[in-house]
């Protein structure tokens, strides 16, 4: 509920994002570790490639895209 409204979900989603392994990621040295070992086991039940030192960009581009269409085609009503 919202406002006093009530709203219920017609359509979700949920998107990869970004996996930061660089030098200059914010996150800590153990942060980065654990980061490390659940990339290597999720390379493992996907075919998803992470890479040790970069930014991995998980984002799938095209599902965002379409998401972004059926939203707006929603709002429209």
């Amino acid at each position: 509920m919202l406002d006093g409204l009530d709203i219920e979900a017609d359509l979700s989603d949920a998107f990869g994002g970004m996996l930061d392994l660089s030098p200059t990621s914010r996150a800590g040295f153990f942060d980065k570790r654990l980061l490390k070992v659940i990339a290597k086991e999720m390379a493992k039940d996907t075919d998803i490639t992470i890479e040790e030192g970069v930014k991995n960009d998980l984002r799938d581009w095209e599902q965002i895209r379409t998401f972004g269409k059926q939203f707006a085609e929603l709002v429209k009503g």
